[in-house]
This record gives C-alpha cells, structure tokens and sequence, in this order.
C-alpha cells in the first residue's frame, strides 16, 4: 500500500532536481529563456516550464481534486523568479491532493476529458506518477533546448553526483 508521507519524500525529491533546474536556468540570458525553438513542440524553455505547471493544473486541480482551475499564461513568466512563483502554487495544489488522498491513493477516479471527448478510470496515485514522470520529461527538453542554444547543461537527475 502507498502511503501519503512515501509520496511526499518522492515529491520533495522532484522538488530538488526541479530546484537544480531552475537554479540553472537562472544562469540562460533573458533572451534565450524566451527564444523559440522551432525543433521542440513547445516553443522556448519558458514555455515548456509553464506547460509543465500548467498540466500539474489540469490533471491534479481540475481532474483529481475537480478544482475550477485558471491556467498560467507564458507571458506572465519572464524569469526564472516568475516562473519560481508558478510552481509554488503547483506545490500547494500537490500538498491539498496529499491531503485529499491521504492513504487513499487508489481512489477510482472517473474523468471525463473534453479534447477529444473520451472517459477514463483511474486513481490519484496513477495521475501523481503521470506528472511528475511527464515534468522529468520535459526537464530533459529543456536542458537539451539550452544546449541548442549554446549552454552546458548540468546534472538534474534525482541523484546528482
């Protein structure tokens, strides 16, 4: 059985390799940070962060704790500093499912998706896995996005030597 405190010490680790993210990120040029790259599905690494916290939004908020949910909006991050700002809400948002959950963790979920219109069934513990293993994803695109650009990319991983 899943506990809520396993999925807290597994969420405060992607919190670490999320934070060396971001503490490299501080380092791009403002210009690079907000350059598309026409090769990668999401445009620039400020967009592929915000898309990252806006699926915490979606599947968490919306989907699991059927939250009414306002979206993050690229242009509201310009810097790192801003985008820190977004993802102390999703922070919030994944400690109010800890607490929705606790020890629940294979809840059935009954979601109904509107693009395109189709049902699942699931749990909270599936939909956790779902976005972090979708955020480390994403973390390797930026970090590959950053080499496009001309940067050294550092050790992001859970364990970081």
């Amino acid at each position: 059985m899943t506990t809520t405190e396993t999925l807290r010490q597994q969420y405060q680790l992607t919190r670490g390799a999320r934070a060396a993210l971001f503490e490299y990120c501080e380092d791009v040029s403002p210009n690079d940070f907000v350059a598309t790259l026409e090769s990668f599905g999401h445009g620039s690494m400020r967009h592929l962060l915000v898309h990252v916290a806006n699926v915490y939004l979606y599947w968490i908020g919306h989907n699991t704790l059927q939250r009414n949910v306002a979206f993050f909006k690229p242009e509201e991050a310009n810097t790192m500093q801003d985008v820190e700002v977004l993802y102390r809400q999703v922070d919030r948002l994944v400690e109010d499912c800890f607490n929705a959950f606790d020890n629940n963790w294979s809840a059935p979920l009954h979601i109904t998706l509107n693009r395109p219109e189709k049902e699942i069934n699931t749990t909270p513990l599936a939909i956790l896995t779902h976005v972090l293993t979708h955020e480390f994803h994403h973390k390797g695109q930026v970090l590959s996005m950053s080499r496009h650009l001309g940067y050294t990319p550092v050790d992001t991983d859970l364990i970081r030597f």
